[in-house]
């Protein structure tokens, strides 16, 4: 996982943990047992939070919300259903200050682009669950919805929960300042011990990437055409029309060379994203020569620190010749390394990567990997191996340097996402008191009162 990914996905978590179920995924299909969309009732008010109410529906949706995501198959008893409703409640409490101040936070913003996709992808989603949209749609009837309803109801709920996400991200620099001792890390470990994986079996190796280099004439032939659809597209051809007919990157020439919004750090090409965030919007560059070929960037727009991003690539031709050449080369290394030279001192163009997969996971990189490495023991060396992404024809050694075997998540397995994880579930809760001590709150069912400041 990106750490980009999995910053979003330990903010969610926090987030859940002070703010409620929806930060947990789907919001799913669900019905209050006895109502439907067309039934008339009398709102029952259960929480005034400032100027804004939180209805007896809306605790009862939350409700058979969260027991859906908790997987909850017997009927909770009436003083497990009163606690969790009010459990329910102070959630809703919570997310109800947190939308408030982060509307008026005016740097704040939720892109449509985004919004819809994020609709979509749910749509997508329960879709895929019941079979076919029809289903779906035959689902949410037996509710008293239609798709729009729904639609509508998720584009709110997202909306929600950007708005929550980023405003409590805005405060990352406050997270980094809290402190973790020792003794409140092992009780969170001991806290959450079920709901972290068992350690995939994993193997840690080094490997070096050797790509067959073209002859001078190949390159020249590439970097023309290159040029030559660089200008038709400074002089007006769409450019993802070019992408399509012209394109060697089998991953977006369809999609017209789209990459889609991108972000310093995200695992381009160091080259490649160098040009990107160079380039202004609609400007489209010269040829930027990577390992994979020459590229022709458009940056279609900006969002923050995001480009979207559309690319032409143009890859130059390998002779039977140049591959030849660069198999001999690998297994003249493979020799070399074999008789104990470390791959650093080969003097291969790319200095080794080392990286640490999980077995179940090495087909993801390449299925030759997954063969050669399955069983593969400390010390060994590997290849050549055949790595598809790192570009036509290239060929990888490989040394294994460390297996270690699958079981259950040692507290050191984890620390680093534990220690991310309880900062930000404690920068949530500051964030959340800090509201809640400023606030009016007024909850109007049993047990409840007046607190806050106002």
């Amino acid at each position: 996982m990106t750490r980009r990914a999995r910053t979003a996905s330990t903010l969610a978590l926090a987030l859940a943990a002070t703010l409620g179920a929806p930060f947990l995924g789907a919001a799913g299909v669900f019905a209050v047992p006895g109502s439907t969309a067309a039934a008339q009732v009398v709102e029952e008010v259960w929480a005034v939070v400032n100027d804004s109410v939180i209805l007896k529906t809306e605790v009862d949706q939350e409700y058979f919300r969260t027991l859906a995501q908790l997987g909850v198959r017997r009927r909770p008893t009436p003083e497990e259903e009163a606690q969790l409703k009010r459990q329910v409640l102070e959630q809703l409490i919570n997310q109800q200050l947190v939308i408030q101040d982060a509307a008026r936070d005016t740097t704040l913003r939720v892109d449509p682009e985004e919004l819809e996709a994020r609709v979509q992808a749910e749509v997508d989603a329960q879709v895929r669950q019941f079979g076919t949209l029809s289903r779906f749609q035959e689902a949410l009837s037996e509710t008293g919805q239609t798709l729009a309803t729904f639609r509508e109801q998720q584009r709110e709920a997202i909306r929600r929960q950007i708005l929550m996400q980023r405003y409590i991200a805005k405060r990352g620099e406050d997270a980094r300042r809290i402190a973790i001792t020792d003794e409140e890390l092992q009780a969170y470990f001991e806290r959450n011990k079920a709901r972290i994986p068992r350690r995939p079996a994993t193997v840690r190796f080094e490997h070096v990437i050797l790509r067959p280099e073209p002859t001078d004439s190949a390159k020249a032939a590439a970097l023309a055409l290159a040029r030559q659809i660089r200008d038709r597209a400074r002089d007006g051809e769409d450019f993802a029309t070019l992408a399509q007919r012209y394109s060697a990157d089998p991953g977006t020439k369809d999609e017209g060379g789209l990459l889609g919004w991108v972000r310093e750090g995200g695992g381009l090409t160091e080259k490649f994203e160098d040009a990107v965030f160079r380039l202004r919007p609609g400007v489209v560059s010269d040829p930027v020569e990577t390992e994979f070929g020459y590229h022709v960037i458009l940056v279609e727009r900006v969002r923050g620190g995001e480009r979207r991003v559309r690319h032409v690539l143009v890859r130059w031709e390998l002779g039977e010749d140049d591959i030849d050449r660069n198999v001999e080369r690998a297994n003249a290394l493979l020799e070399r390394a074999r008789a104990g030279e470390a791959l650093a001192d080969l003097g291969t163009p790319d200095p080794p990567d080392t990286l640490e997969v999980a077995v179940n996971q090495l087909a993801r990189l390449s299925p030759f990997y997954a063969r050669a490495l399955q069983d593969a023991t400390p010390g060994a060396v590997l290849g050549p191996l055949e790595l598809p992404a790192a570009g036509e024809h290239a060929l990888t050694l490989v040394h294994v340097l460390e297996v270690k075997p699958g079981g259950e998540a040692s507290i050191e397995d984890v620390r680093d996402r534990l220690e991310e994880n309880l900062r930000q579930e404690k920068l949530v809760e500051r964030v959340v008191q800090g509201l809640r001590d400023q606030a009016y709150i007024e909850v109007r069912v049993d047990g409840g009162g007046t607190t806050g400041g106002g």
